[in-house]
């Protein structure tokens, strides 16, 4: 975990964290994080640490999941959390560029979807809820009640 904050050549970008296998940066206008890699439960800590950055903030906070190629379970929850902080002071959080790679555990984690929270794929198209119906068609018959044989 970086002990400090970088300073990019991108100008008001800052990185927050860095490890061989995630980046994540801070930008300030708009206030924007960007996770770029892959965050697993070894990425918690600094996940929360940024995300709890981004609620000091006071603003909207935009959550840019184009160079992230895989999240976990407990990330996905991590900003659950922070939208219902968020939604206490009537902000919002938008995740956008979500990549194919990435949809299926947002689409199952994310719903039922909180208010304040605006999911979008990498086509900036709204990220839809699955499909997740198991009952039939039609409702099934309806049941005999049993009888007694002789």
């Amino acid at each position: 975990m970086c002990d400090s904050v970088r300073v990019l050549d991108e100008v008001g970008v800052i990185a927050l964290y860095e490890d061989r296998l995630l980046r994540i940066l801070l930008q300030s206008d708009p206030l924007a994080l960007r996770l770029i890699g892959q965050a697993d439960l070894t990425h918690r800590p600094a996940l929360e640490q940024a995300l709890r950055r981004a609620e000091q903030a006071m603003t909207d906070v935009l959550i840019d999941l184009a160079g992230l190629e895989f999240i976990d379970v407990g990330g996905v929850r991590q900003i659950m959390d922070l939208a219902g902080v968020l939604a206490i002071d009537g902000r919002k959080v938008l995740i956008s560029g979500v990549r194919p790679a990435v949809q299926p555990i947002l689409q199952v984690c994310l719903w039922p979807q909180p208010a304040n929270l605006q999911v979008k794929n990498a086509d900036g198209q709204d990220l839809e809820r699955p499909d997740t119906s198991t009952a039939p068609a039609k409702d099934p018959p309806e049941r005999q009640p049993a009888t007694e044989y002789d």
